[in-house]
C-alpha cells in the first residue's frame, strides 16, 4: 500500500499480510523455494491522506520522503500512528467495529528495508498503556529464525539428494552401457560362430566400447541419450526389415521388361568406412541374356540383416517366411 506525499503527510509504503510468514521472506523467494505452494496473492494499492490540522509549522517540519532517521523522531512516530489507525480501520470488514482486531499484520516499511539475504526492517504498531497507538522497530521474530532454518535445511537436503541421485545414476548408466555393449558382443559372436567366420573389426570395436564403459559415462552424453531415449523408442516404432531394405537394397528395373525382380549382390565398392554389403534387385533377362553375377542366398541376406539390427539395437524379424513375404510384396 503506497501513500502519496501531500502537504503534512509523507510518502510511505505499508504492507498488509494475512500470514506472518509472508513478512519473514520476500514473496518471490518464498514462491520459488516452496514451488508455488506458499505463493501469496499480491494486490497493490495507492492511497492518499488529507491533513486537517492546517498547521503551517507541521507542514514545514514533515519531509515528503523521510529517511530512516526521520522514522525515530517523536512527531513522525505520532503521525505514523495516526496513519496506522486510519488504515487499519479501512482494512476491517466493518470500520465501526473498533474492538475487532485486524486479521494478519500491518507494518510500515523503513526506507532502509532490504529483502533477504540482506536485513529487513519493519515498523510495527501496538497499543500503549493509556490506549494510544505506539510504534517500534520489528524485532527478529521466532518465525524468521524458523524460516531461515527451514530454508537452510531444505537446501542441504536438496544438495545431498542431488549428490545421491547423481551417484546412483552414474552407477546405473555405466552398468547399462556395459550391459548393452556386452549383449551386442555376445550376439555378434554367436552370429559369427553360426556363419563360421572369424573375429572382425566390428567385434574389436565392441571390445573397445566395453572397455570404455568402465570409465565415466558422463563423458559420453550422446551414447547416454541413445541408450536411454532413442533406442527404446526406435526399437518400438521402426520396422527393422523395412529400414534395412531401404538403406541397403537398390532396385533397378529395365524399362523394356516387366518381369518379377530378383535380388543379387552389387559389385563391392571400396569406401573409406566399412558399411554392410549392399544388394540390388534386377529383372531376369530373356534367354541368352541372363545376368551372370552370383545369386544372393537367404542365409547371407539374413546374416547381414541380423548384423545390421545388432549394430543399431533393433529387433530383427526372426521368421524366414515373413522376410520372404515382405521381399516379394515390396520388390
Amino acid at each position: 500500500i503506497d501513500s502519496v506525499a501531500v502537504p503534512g503527510i509523507p510518502a510511505t509504503r505499508w504492507v498488509y499480510a494475512t500470514r506472518p510468514v509472508f513478512l519473514s521472506m520476500d514473496p518471490s523467494i518464498l514462491t520459488f523455494l516452496s514451488a508455488s505452494i506458499l505463493k501469496p496473492e499480491i494486490l497493490n494499492f495507492r492511497i492518499s491522506y488529507l491533513d486537517l490540522s492546517c498547521s503551517a509549522s507541521t507542514v514545514d517540519s514533515i519531509p515528503d520522503h523521510p529517511s530512516s532517521a526521520d522514522f525515530k523522531r517523536a512527531e513522525m512516530q505520532t503521525l505514523f500512528a495516526s496513519m496506522y489507525d486510519q488504515l487499519q480501520k479501512a482494512l476491517r470488514s466493518d470500520g465501526l467495529a473498533s474492538r475487532q482486531k485486524l486479521r494478519g499484520e500491518l507494518v510500515l516499511l523503513d526506507p532502509d528495508h532490504r529483502v533477504k539475504p540482506q536485513r529487513s526492517k519493519y515498523w510495527v504498531f501496538y497499543e500503549g498503556a493509556n490506549g494510544n497507538t505506539l510504534m517500534k522497530e520489528r524485532d527478529v521474530h521466532a518465525l524468521d529464525q524458523l524460516q531461515d532454518a527451514a530454508t537452510g535445511l531444505s537446501l542441504a537436503c536438496g544438495g545431498l539428494a542431488s549428490l545421491l541421485f547423481t551417484f546412483v545414476f552414474f552407477k546405473l548408466a555405466r552398468k547399462g552401457i556395459r550391459a548393452r555393449n556386452m549383449e551386442k558382443r555376445a550376439q555378434t559372436t554367436l552370429l559369427k560362430q553360426k556363419l563360421g567366420e572369424i573375429k572382425d573389426k566390428e567385434e574389436n570395436k565392441l571390445d573397445e566400447q566395453i572397455h570404455a564403459a568402465e570409465g565415466n559415462p558422463f563423458l559420453q552424453p550422446l551414447l547416454l541419450i541413445d541408450l536411454l531415449v532413442l533406442e527404446p523408442i526406435l526399437s518400438k516404432l521402426l520396422n527393422s526389415l523395412s529400414r534395412f531394405c531401404h538403406e541397403h537394397l537398390v532396385v533397378k528395373h529395365p524399362t523394356y521388361h516387366k518381369s518379377p525382380a530378383q535380388v543379387v549382390p552389387v559389385e563391392p565398392v571400396k569406401e573409406a568406412a566399412e558399411s554392410p554389403p549392399k544388394a540390388e534387385t534386377r529383372i531376369p533377362m530373356p534367354a541368352g541374356q541372363e545376368d551372370k553375377r552370383p545369386f544372393i542366398y537367404m542365409r547371407h541376406f539374413r546374416a547381414t540383416y541380423t548384423q545390421y539390427c545388432i549394430k543399431h539395437s533393433l529387433e530383427p524379424v526372426q521368421s524366414r517366411d515373413e522376410i520372404i513375404r515382405f521381399l516379394v510384396n515390396k520388390y
